[in-house]
């Protein structure tokens, strides 16, 4: 007898009630925040003297303050002679889960906000990584509720990327330094993918409007320069997924309809954005020179794999691992059973 038939097949194996994923990532989080959130006591989550005392309190203070009182904040005149204020991106006024700070006092507007973003990278890197499965095709993205339902063998694979994107240090840096916008975009990231993925197994085009949506999310949350470098990623990663993909023409007309809907979505702070842009000082663009300040050295490649390979490099090569584990187990054969194999597939 082979030892596909030996096998239980997953669809026999008992599966977890979908609450429990949501369930383990909201626990994490309370872990983490339970203090903060029920006993703050003035504090907020960050690292004092960082940006966010430094700015971003004040700033949220003001701008919903202003909005709570009936005026939309186009200029803010409280620091220097004043300055833009919406068309600045960050105050993220049109950011809908940002509307807490309407209702919520400041201090636990700005821990909430923390907790809820750091729960929601845990679940939807989950339902990405589940998507990834050969038997996970979702066909309309109301499917995801039962995405949420697994088998041990499926869960194991989503509960760990979902808590390595929820800690890892790249993400969770910006939660220690109170980066606001950082800490609402990142979240997003894992539904364009998950988009972008079902696109090119089912060529839903509703999974194009849910991927709008996301990246709609990203750009109203208030750090264009992360969108900026998702756009040229996500075209990379669709070529990748093209590989495989039967429906090439539909994926390729997907990703261009998340762009488009999304630049839609989000026109009013894009629109305003550019028109404070023209009266900055990059108005012209930057220098060479100045751009190439921060470029990422190629021999640091090799930190995808080996961290402290080039010496010691604090955290900025650690929260590359989970990347690398992704891109391994996505190299993958199949059998006669048509079941993924591979060192690190689930299950083997």
């Amino acid at each position: 007898m082979t030892a596909t038939a030996d096998a239980p097949s997953l669809q026999s194996l008992p599966r977890l009630p979908r609450w429990a994923p949501p369930a383990i990532f909201g626990l994490l989080t309370l872990a983490m925040f339970a203090d903060m959130l029920v006993f703050p006591g003035g504090r907020v989550v960050s690292s004092p003297g960082t940006d966010l005392a430094l700015h971003f309190a004040a700033s949220r203070e003001f701008g919903f303050g202003e909005l709570a009182r009936g005026n939309f904040p186009l200029w803010n005149p409280r620091m220097f002679c004043g300055y833009p204020y919406f068309g600045g991106f960050q105050p993220a006024l049109l950011y809908p889960p940002n509307w807490i700070f309407l209702i919520l006092p400041l201090t636990l507007a700005i821990n909430l906000s923390i907790a809820l973003h750091v729960f929601l990278c845990g679940c939807f890197t989950y339902l990405w990584v589940r998507g990834l499965s050969g038997n996970s095709r979702l066909v309309h993205p109301h499917d995801i509720k039962f995405r949420f339902r697994a088998t041990a063998e499926e869960f194991a694979p989503g509960l760990m990327a979902g808590v390595a994107y929820m800690f890892c240090a790249r993400f969770f840096m910006h939660v220690y330094a109170g980066h606001l916008p950082h800490v609402c975009l990142v979240p997003w990231l894992p539904v364009v993918l998950l988009s972008i993925d079902q696109l090119t197994q089912t060529g839903n085009w509703k999974w194009s409007l849910a991927g709008a949506w996301a990246a709609a999310m990203m750009i109203l949350a208030g750090y264009p320069q992360m969108v900026y470098y998702t756009g040229v990623i996500m075209p990379i990663y669709l070529l990748w997924r093209l590989v495989e993909s039967p429906l090439r023409l539909r994926a390729v007309a997907g990703l261009a309809m998340i762009a488009i809907l999304a630049l839609g979505l989000s026109a009013a702070q894009l629109w305003a954005g550019a028109q404070a842009a023209e009266e900055s000082i990059r108005q012209g663009g930057t220098s060479y020179e100045f751009a190439r300040t921060f470029s990422f050295p190629p021999e640091n490649l090799l930190t995808l794999f080996a961290p402290d390979a080039l010496g010691s490099l604090s955290t900025k090569g650690r929260p590359l691992q989970p990347a690398a584990l992704r891109v391994l187990a996505s190299t993958r054969t199949r059998g006669r059973s048509g079941r993924p194999r591979g060192r690190l597939a689930p299950g083997r």
